[in-house]
């Protein structure tokens, strides 16, 4: 059964001006704020993923409780109780139909109203179907995290688990592209056996229907494929082949087939693969994609070309990519240097040339890590641009930067996503410390509180 909890809020008014780029400290803005206390409860785990459902009602994904739904006037908090597979939920989304999924570390869930139900997933080799993990003590037998991407231009979504791959049609989970997997597999290979299975990272979908997959782990020789569209009906891509996998000559007539479908993305001389961090298309049709350690790749159809830049984003981990209503692309950073992430900040490309931003020009100087690390960018109703990350959340109107940090009511742990709803009001979820909600005025923190007996 449900259980609606309790949640205190702690909301700090305020006013604020502008931050121009490059202005001095004495010029940042000045900000009257009413001090409150708040009583944080117990933990609510990594709060990484949120969205709004054409009802209104905005949804939440937690680490350690489950998800949680705010309708409007409280909070409803679903867990393993309610049918969720697991209480560590890592996504959540809507799909065509208005069905809400949760991605959980134990499987797929989706939404009936009012409890979830887990969703069988498909054996890989198509011959039956698994019955989807419940959490009643029993040892797990595998690995069944399940990741899912953004909607294809059709409506259908793509989820994939290890090195499986799935798409959901609007009825049911269909196993595909096994060919697809099989190749990830070869070549995902395990270079370290300490930490966990290599699996694929993410799956994208651009306009024409091509698939973009890379793989993402820290024991495997992470790479990128391009699947394309016209490939998807080749019968050794979707599962129909009949070669026989026994006979060598079959086998190498198999393989010949996959890498005239498949394209694995390499660097211009071939002697280095491109593992995707991040992946967006612009409103041009061109492909972006951010990498883990080499900045920006652009692909326009036919040709990859290093999109080189000043002060490093060339040499940055970008995880992050949007375009605005303008056509800017922001690409924000967070490159490793040891066991300290030291981003290089935000950069904007306009079609023309690249500026960065950093907390020297009024970008994520409130937060209690200021160390230019930028976790997600979003766009409100007015054209504002949000960035966040380690230092709290700022905004760009147009001629420069208004930030906010715990003094003005934001959480001082690291803001993980940026969920703007229907009324206007800007949602951020964080690492640990609940959610906060931004109305234009100020900010209202959420954050479960342990009701006494």
């Amino acid at each position: 059964m449900k259980t609606i909890i309790s949640f205190m809020a702690a909301a700090v008014l305020l006013m604020a001006c502008p931050v121009q780029s490059k202005t001095s400290t004495s010029e940042l803005q000045k900000i009257k704020a009413r001090r409150v206390i708040t009583d944080y409860g117990f933990r609510v785990g990594y709060i990484s993923s949120g969205v709004q459902d054409r009802a209104g009602n905005t949804w939440f994904a937690s680490t350690l409780q489950g998800v949680y739904r705010y309708d409007g006037k409280k909070f409803t908090n679903y867990t393993v109780k309610d049918g969720l597979s697991s209480d560590c939920a890592t996504a959540v989304t809507e799909d065509k139909n208005g069905t809400i999924w949760v991605a959980t570390e134990n499987g797929a869930c989706i939404f009936n109203g009012s409890s979830f139900t887990a969703v069988s997933v498909p054996a890989a080799d198509g011959s039956n179907f698994l019955p989807a993990f419940t959490t009643k003590g029993e040892k797990l037998k595998r690995s069944n995290a399940v990741s899912f991407s953004k909607q294809t231009s059709n409506g259908d979504t793509w989820y994939w688990s290890g090195f499986n791959i799935y798409r959901y049609n609007g009825k049911s989970l269909v196993y595909a592209l096994p060919g697809v997997s099989s190749l990830l597999r070869s070549k995902g290979k395990r270079v370290d056996t300490t930490y966990e299975n290599p699996n694929i990272w993410e799956i994208f979908e651009d306009k024409k229907g091509n698939i973009w997959l890379t793989t993402g782990s820290c024991c495997c020789l992470n790479c990128t494929f391009k699947v394309d569209a016209k490939s998807m009906a080749n019968p050794c891509v979707s599962g129909n082949c009949k070669h026989d996998m026994h006979n060598p000559q079959q086998a190498a007539l198999h393989e010949r087939e996959l890498a005239t479908a498949i394209t694995e993305v390499t660097t211009k001389d071939g002697n280095r693969g491109i593992a995707f961090s991040s992946i967006l298309e612009d409103k041009s049709g061109e492909i972006w994609i951010g990498t883990w350690d080499s900045g920006v790749y652009k692909y326009d159809g036919r040709n990859f070309t290093h999109f080189k830049g000043k002060n490093g984003l060339d040499h940055s981990l970008v995880g992050v990519m949007y375009e605005d209503r303008t056509g800017n692309i922001w690409f924000g950073t967070g490159a490793k240097n040891g066991n300290i992430y030291q981003g290089s900040g935000a950069f904007r490309y306009d079609g023309k040339s690249l500026t960065q931003y950093t907390r020297k020009d009024g970008l994520l100087n409130k937060g209690e890590f200021q160390n230019n690390d930028v976790t997600c960018i979003a766009e409100d109703k007015n054209g504002r641009v949000w960035i966040c990350g380690d230092g709290g959340a700022s905004y760009y109107d147009g001629k420069g930067f208004t930030s906010f940090g715990m003094k003005e009511g934001l959480s001082k742990e690291r803001v993980s996503a940026i969920v703007p709803d229907h009324n206007g009001n800007i949602w951020f979820t964080t690492e640990d410390m609940g959610v906060f909600r931004y109305d234009g005025k100020g900010f209202t923190g959420f954050t479960e509180k342990k009701i006494q007996d």
